[in-house]
């Protein structure tokens, strides 16, 4: 399937039955694209004195980080698309518009009950995930054996120099996770790095007619170097079983993790990757463990049509696809305790408000086979919510967007591709966003975070010589 955006087609097209925007925000229950689910990594690197490579970071994960909120009516249906605009003023280039495409849903906290789930953990326990980080891999996972009842199963394979199964699946009642708690417990680390039998085991676990969701939880450093070891075979693997309904989430650990990998396979339908702290453990098994095991919805791929003036950049930020024949979309979007979005520039800066096109969106509901088709208006309205923006989530993304395009001039200039002036430029560029949108957002402590984290990234810039993280291409 292929999925471009075509200019010029249309005029308007009407908004989808979720109805026009209002505003009504849908505070509890969020809809995020899979992917990466942070940019921890990176945040690391930077902390122990590195610059990242662009490697090492993706927008969806920095937008994951942060509620992006957009405004409508009620959503009564399983998912209800919405967009909102702001201008977008880079730090060098033209000016242009940015579109946030962002979800509704109807699921009501109230009352959702997460699908019983079929899971093997799957850890590794080769030489190089020796100490702390083998304790942040128990701590996770027993920290998730605290979510499981009675409804559901669950396994666990350790892979080092082989591959071993060490509980089988068996019903998480009181003796099957009192047996499942023990053999963590007792996990040490040993050999060489063989995942790919590793992952077969596990696949091998669950069970062929489970009654609700299946996944495979990896907690690993991505580093194998037995068995196989090139990425398009791990995604091979992954992508067959994906196709059987199973889904894949990949806890990344350490400071020498091999993101390349774990984000490629947090592409694949089902995937997502997200990267195992001591600080992070908390949110991911606690609150958000059910919303993290529930995918809503496949295959989402966007379609843009527009008048003749509204040309589309090259910039989208926050899709992440598997492979190159979607432009625009997502293979999985999972709930949230977040709103997420995806974002989009158009090479237009129109000087009174107007609707400049529509996507139109098609998924498939998880448990379905047909997809659904809708269509959302995609209008700038002067600046409603804070003078160039339209609503919360947008103004928002603009910010982040900044943020990420400093990643990427950092990552260049390492790579002397840019000089480290522009780099420092776009670094500067960003900290004023986001000081200027925390202030108006009445000192928003996640966008003060992010000012941290940019002020650490220019003292990097500003050194006398710049320290670089290797790409881990090598790895492999």
């Amino acid at each position: 399937m292929s999925v471009r955006f075509v200019v010029p087609v249309a005029a308007l097209l009407a908004l989808s039955a979720c109805g026009e925007l209002g505003m009504n925000y849908a505070a509890d229950v969020g809809i995020t694209p899979g992917g990466s689910q942070d940019i921890g990594f990176a945040r690391g690197l930077i902390a122990d004195g590195q610059i990242p490579d662009q490697e090492h970071f993706t927008a969806e994960g920095l937008f994951s980080e942060h509620d992006l909120p957009l405004s409508g009516d009620p959503c009564e249906a399983l998912l209800c698309p919405r967009t909102a605009a702001t201008i977008h003023r880079p730090a060098n280039g033209d000016d242009k518009v940015l579109v946030q495409l962002g979800f509704g849903t109807n699921v009501d906290p109230a009352t959702f009950v997460r699908d019983s789930q079929d899971l093997v953990f799957l850890v590794d326990t080769s030489g190089s995930m020796s100490g702390e980080k083998l304790e942040l891999a128990k701590d996770g996972m027993l920290s998730m054996l605290d979510q499981l009842g009675e409804r559901d199963r669950a396994a666990l394979v350790e892979f080092g120099s082989r591959a071993k199964l060490l509980e089988r699946a068996r019903d998480m009642d009181d003796g099957g996770k009192s047996r499942l708690r023990s053999a963590i417990e007792a996990l040490e680390t040993n050999g060489s790095t063989d995942m790919e039998s590793g992952m077969r085991k596990a696949y091998d676990q669950l069970e062929n007619d489970f009654d609700g969701g299946q996944r495979l939880m990896i907690f690993s450093d991505a580093q194998p170097n037995t068995g196989l070891t090139a990425e398009s075979d791990f995604v091979s693997l992954v992508r067959s079983k994906a196709e059987e309904g199973v889904g894949t989430t990949f806890f990344g650990i350490g400071n020498d993790l091999g993101t390349e990998l774990a984000d490629v396979i947090s592409k694949v339908r089902g995937g997502s990757f997200h990267t195992l702290t001591s600080d992070s453990g908390e949110r991911l098994f606690g609150d958000e463990f059910d919303y993290l095991v529930t995918p809503v919805a496949y295959d989402l791929e966007v379609r843009m049509s527009g008048v003749e003036s509204a040309r589309l950049g090259d910039e989208m930020f926050g899709a992440p696809v598997d492979g190159d024949e979607v432009t625009f979309g997502a293979s999985t979007l999972f709930l949230s305790s977040r709103q997420g979005g995806m974002g989009a520039t158009f090479d237009l800066v129109p000087d009174a408000p107007m609707t400049f096109g529509a996507m139109s969106i098609s998924y498939v509901p998880v448990g379905e086979d047909t997809p659904v088709e809708q269509s959302v208006a995609v209008a700038w309205k002067g600046g409603a919510f804070e003078g160039e923006a339209d609503d919360e989530g947008v103004y928002k993304m603009d910010a982040l967007v900044y943020e990420y395009k400093a990643l990427v001039a950092a990552a260049e200039a390492c790579d002397g591709t840019i000089p480290v002036e522009d780099a420092r430029a776009a670094v500067a560029h960003a900290r004023g966003a986001l000081a200027e949108r925390g202030e108006l957002l009445g000192g928003d402590a996640a966008f003060a975070v992010e000012d941290e984290l940019m002020g650490a990234l220019d003292a990097l810039l500003a050194a006398e010589s710049l320290t670089c993280a290797p790409a881990d291409a090598y790895y492999y």
